[in-house]
């Protein structure tokens, strides 16, 4: 499969069997929701995740999720079930009682109240629960419930169309970034981005932990008013970039979120960004085994337009059918890149590497030809995908964390060489192409590497 396929971790997931049994079904990133996971507990999955892929020899991409400054309910003793028509108050505190009809917000997010007026939308869980507000003043206000459901303590909420000023990173955020360089991750995704300084933000903390972008890479969570203003910038700054369709709809509601999907996943493929489609894609297998029809052609336009990699959420983390869901959500992918390709985007940057990579697809276009690339820091590969070719792509690298990162690129079948320079990294790679069968008798393939420092730069045309 050319899309990729990203898995929560969640209660359903987090055990050995389970993680190695992913692994085993060829998933190519696990994620890590640190809104809900302990450093304790992700500790534990990590060590979980090294030893499954020990046992199956599949390294993939580990992604950890920042809680960011969303807008979250403080603590309730227990849940509160309500049902439309139904008055609650939202006042600043930190805990409150479900028999009080109160749902706490804690001091932080008081600028909330500044910019709440009546007949706003409170929006929680995705959209399933809607309150609208009666009155305001500096410290509470009176909503009024729309929508039957449960609410619980920690809860995100947004208001329907609007934005609020915060900081990028919480105290917790940064705790939780010091854990997730520690430990290695592939990349850290930031919850709420608003504007391309916040990637400069958590970029500056992670050199100041010691590693590098090509260490850990930033993913880039487009689920704010701000974001969708200042997307293209956003894109530029980041390495990946995550439609995150739950918060967008809560704000622009869900007649909306093709459109913007479909925006955003062009921007990013044009700008040579790694793009994510994420929430609901099999949400009814949280509780069924088998997803609906609208489901499916959800997803099947998702591969159409391009996106890299589709992110399971609550479907593996607290679904009942997690090897399930992976099951059916590969099934459709495969089907659907057998009809139809995603478009070709043309970029208008001119700069050396991408030219040299819009060549290389071509010529391999011409010759109806495999691709085979040695990359160190995954640059050249990214470059030549942005263009989606159409004939296979295996990429060598000597650098696990290269590899790991290449796992949720479009096309991409990452693997590992130990080499000492291009040129003999480039041979290697042809030799494990040709070891491993994905270079046949018979068949064509244009091998390079990426643009570099020197007066000669090579290209192997491979005659089978």
């Amino acid at each position: 499969m050319r899309t990729k396929v990203i898995v929560t971790l969640g209660p359903s997931s987090a055990n050995y069997e389970m993680v190695e049994n992913f692994l085993k079904r060829n998933i190519d990133g696990l994620r890590i929701n640190f809104a809900h996971t302990p450093h304790n507990v992700a500790n534990e999955w990590i060590n979980m995740i090294r030893k499954a892929e020990n046992a199956t020899n599949r390294k993939v991409a580990i992604i950890g999720d920042l809680r960011g400054a969303s807008i979250r309910l403080g603590i309730m003793d227990k849940p509160l079930e309500v049902w439309p028509g139904m008055k609650l108050r939202l006042e600043i505190r930190d805990r409150a009682r479900a028999s009080d009809y109160v749902l706490p917000l804690p001091q932080a997010y008081e600028v909330v109240f500044k910019s709440l007026e009546p007949s706003d939308i409170i929006s929680m869980d995705d959209g399933r629960i809607r309150l609208r507000v009666l009155e305001t003043s500096e410290n509470y206000a009176l909503v009024k419930a729309e929508t039957k459901g449960t609410i619980k303590s920690h809860r995100a909420l947004v208001v329907v169309g609007k934005d609020f000023d915060l900081p990028v990173l919480t105290s917790k955020d940064i705790k939780d970034l010091e854990f997730m360089v520690k430990k290695d991750f592939t990349y850290i995704g930031i919850s709420c981005v608003r504007k391309p300084q916040d990637i400069d933000v958590v970029r500056k903390y992670i050199e100041e932990l010691g590693k590098s972008s090509n260490d850990i890479r930033i993913i880039a969570k487009i689920e704010t008013i701000s974001a969708i203003k200042n997307l293209t910038n956003i894109i530029e700054k980041s390495d990946a970039i995550l439609v995150a369709r739950g918060d967008l709809g809560m704000i622009f509601g869900l007649e909306n979120i093709p459109h913007l999907q479909k925006e955003i996943v062009y921007e990013s493929i044009k700008r040579g960004r790694t793009v994510i489609v994420a929430t609901q894609l099999l949400d009814s297998m949280i509780n069924n085994p088998i997803p609906t029809r609208s489901e499916v052609v959800d997803i099947v336009e998702a591969v159409h337009e391009g996106a890299d990699a589709l992110m399971l959420t609550n479907e593996t983390a607290i679904g009942k059918y997690p090897l399930e869901a992976i099951e059916w959500l590969q099934k459709i992918i495969k089907v659907a890149e057998t009809k139809v390709y995603p478009p070709r985007i043309e970029t208008s940057i001119t700069s050396p590497p991408i030219k040299f990579a819009k060549g290389i697809v071509d010529l391999a276009g011409a010759m109806s030809a495999k691709l085979i690339v040695f990359s160190v820091k995954g640059t050249t590969a990214r470059n030549i995908v942005r263009f989606r070719p159409r004939t296979p792509l295996i990429v060598g690298t000597n650098k696990e964390s290269t590899l790991r990162a290449l796992r949720i690129v479009w096309g991409v079948e990452p693997v590992i060489v130990e080499a000492k320079s291009y040129d003999e990294g480039l041979e290697k790679v042809i030799e494990l192409a040709i070891s491993t069968g994905f270079l046949r008798k018979g068949e064509v393939a244009v091998a390079s590497y990426g643009l570099i420092k020197e007066r000669m730069h090579l290209i192997k045309l491979l005659m089978g």
